[in-house]
């Protein structure tokens, strides 16, 4: 099993290490943040969230690619910018790309399957 990074694997990990999110912490939470800390226990408001997700967590999280590849296709994500091979494509594209990858005019030389 390959595991591959989503967009919300990137927003939780902007978040835990105040890197530049996308989102701030409130947009966050409402986007599915709160859900996700509930699962390790919190329940309450403030930064002390952050100390409840193990550094193993944290480690696997980082450790995720963006895409993967062989012989019978790309797997991705959000998609793959039209014309750019998955390991040239920055991981923000990769993550959140929408019509210019599902309505494009751009044929790929493999099948890319992604959602």
């Amino acid at each position: 099993m390959i595991a591959l990074k989503g967009n919300h694997e990137e927003i939780f990990l902007d978040q835990l290490l105040r890197r530049r999110p996308r989102f701030d912490t409130a947009d966050w939470f409402r986007q599915g943040g709160e859900e996700c800390l509930m699962s390790y226990g919190f329940e309450g408001q403030g930064r002390k969230w952050a100390n409840l997700v193990p550094p193993e967590h944290i480690a696997f999280l980082r450790s995720l690619r963006s895409w993967y590849g062989d012989e019978h296709g790309y797997y991705v994500h959000a998609g793959i910018p039209p014309g750019v091979h998955p390991s040239s494509a920055p991981d923000d594209e990769l993550l959140w790309i929408r019509s210019e990858f599902i309505n494009p005019t751009y044929a790929w030389d493999k099948v890319v399957v992604f959602g």
